[in-house]
């Protein structure tokens, strides 16, 4: 098997302090963003930061709206908030999914010096805190909606749509295209791992080839319930959802396996996940023994190394593990372990 070596790259502690000097904001700097927008004077402010690319603030206004504000403050080329406004725009026309009534994308950098979208903080309890807390017969109706509201987002229609494609049936390029395609990157791969060009080309080149039928779509990429409040119903509950930043355009599988991964192939949670995205898809979600779980097992580690190296501008420590699982992927065609 074709192996880099094991050892972490020294970039771990220039992530960590890149993270600790993300900048921070205050009542009195956000203030002028809302006031430009019309919502008045900001009462409260309180940072609820998430993912590496943002500062999340929940802003409450003057007149005791309760406001999103995301500031995006490290740039990658598939996670920005103009896909967020673009997913939510497309959804809101054409799904009956519960998303923030309103948002705004501010990229004029006129009083923060950073793309901005505010939108409305959706009411309701963490549907991940609830779900923790429940018995199985809630957490399995909780998975059921987020089966449900997965499949009115996959069948959205997106043509048209400039959200990043990452289409599956065309796995070998796509695979290139993410170490290869990016100038700074292939440059330092070839400097770290002289070899590891040559070495995935050679590699690619022995996989079988097979064929993805599935058709690309809008996803999520980001489906679970840490993005979702309890929103109850007249006949039990529905499932408020956002954050859409890294919205795009692939096959539903990338979905179906960060859920899975999530709820538990095999278990009661997963099995209900599954009667819900039946009951508006139409059918089941993809397995991962299947041709399109085969392409996106090759896929993934090369999508991490690129993802993480726009993000921090240099290969992330964990670069060496996700090449090896590449690597180890490529062996097997991408078939379950």
């Amino acid at each position: 098997m074709l192996r880099v070596p094991d050892e972490p790259l020294p970039t771990a502690d220039q992530i960590r302090a890149r993270l600790k000097g993300k900048p921070s904001f205050s009542a009195e700097s956000i203030d002028p963003l809302l006031r430009k927008h019309g919502f008045g004077s900001v009462r409260s402010c309180e940072n609820r930061s998430s993912y590496v690319p943002n500062v999340v603030l929940q802003v409450e206004c003057e007149d005791l709206r309760q406001l999103a504000i995301k500031i995006q403050v490290f740039h990658t080329w598939d996670w920005t908030l103009s896909q967020e406004a673009l997913a939510l725009a497309a959804l809101s026309q054409s799904t009956d999914v519960l998303l923030p009534r309103f948002w705004i994308l501010d990229q004029d950098r006129d009083v923060l010096d950073y793309p901005v979208l505010i939108e409305e903080w959706l009411p309701g309890p963490s549907a991940a805190d609830h779900f923790s807390a429940a018995d199985l017969a809630r957490r399995a109706e909780l998975a059921r909606q987020l089966g449900l509201t997965h499949a009115k987002i996959h069948g959205c229609p997106c043509q048209g749509l400039n959200l990043p494609k990452l289409d599956l049936r065309n796995w070998r390029q796509l695979i290139l295209d993410l170490l290869f395609g990016h100038s700074a990157l292939r440059d330092d791969l070839r400097d770290a791992f002289p070899e590891v060009e040559s070495n995935v080309r050679s590699q690619l080149d022995q996989v079988q080839s097979f064929a993805v039928a599935d058709e690309p779509g809008l996803i999520w990429r980001d489906g679970l319930l840490h993005n979702a409040v309890v929103a109850e119903a007249d006949n039990g509950c529905r499932l408020g959802v956002f954050d859409f930043q890294s919205a795009a355009i692939s096959q539903p599988y990338a979905d179906h396996f960060k859920v899975r991964g999530s709820l538990g192939g095999g278990t009661p949670e997963w099995d209900a996940f599954v009667d819900g995205y039946k009951s508006v898809a139409q059918r089941a979600p993809t397995e991962p023994d299947s041709p399109i779980g085969r392409a996106f097992r090759m896929y993934a580690p090369a999508y991490q190394i690129r993802h993480f190296y726009e993000l921090f501008g240099y290969l992330h420590y964990r670069t060496p593990k996700w090449l090896n699982g590449l690597f180890e992927a490529l062996e097997t065609g991408g078939a379950p372990a």
